[in-house]
């Protein structure tokens, strides 16, 4: 993914179709990046601070850290979405009791003005209910 630097234009690669590529530099950094075949100058100096990173110990904890705060962030993110659910969830329930128990209430023979007193729910709701 690659963004000018006014943010105006995205530009995606298909790193897998680099034999495709007309721009040799995009190419030999697309093919460094699936087969970490280095073929210039400029991926042979990626390469070469790949290989040094791999074994810098401030580097590892760092990168380390970061995905522990990823994870850390993706876990709030599961736990609110579950806790929104849950919510959602009790909602609809309760909407769905209040029609239940109007349909009861109307069966019984109250007015749909006693029902929709009773249940809480909109006039238009139970008259809705009513007909059907």
């Amino acid at each position: 993914d690659f963004t000018l630097k006014d943010n105006s234009t995205k530009i995606i690669f298909n790193a897998l179709d680099y034999q495709k590529e007309n721009n040799l530099e995009i190419k030999s950094i697309l093919e460094y990046l699936i087969n970490r075949n280095s073929t210039n100058d400029f991926t042979d100096k990626i390469n070469q601070q790949v290989e040094k990173l791999k074994y810098d110990e401030r580097f590892k904890g760092e990168y380390m850290m970061v995905n522990l705060h990823e994870w850390e962030l993706s876990e709030r993110a599961k736990k609110q979405g579950w806790e929104e659910g849950k919510i959602e969830g009790r909602k609809e329930g309760a909407e769905q009791t209040k029609i239940e128990t109007a349909n009861k209430l109307m069966s019984m023979g109250l007015t749909i003005e006693q029902v929709a007193e009773g249940t809480g729910l909109p006039l238009e709701k139970v008259q809705e209910l009513a007909k059907s």
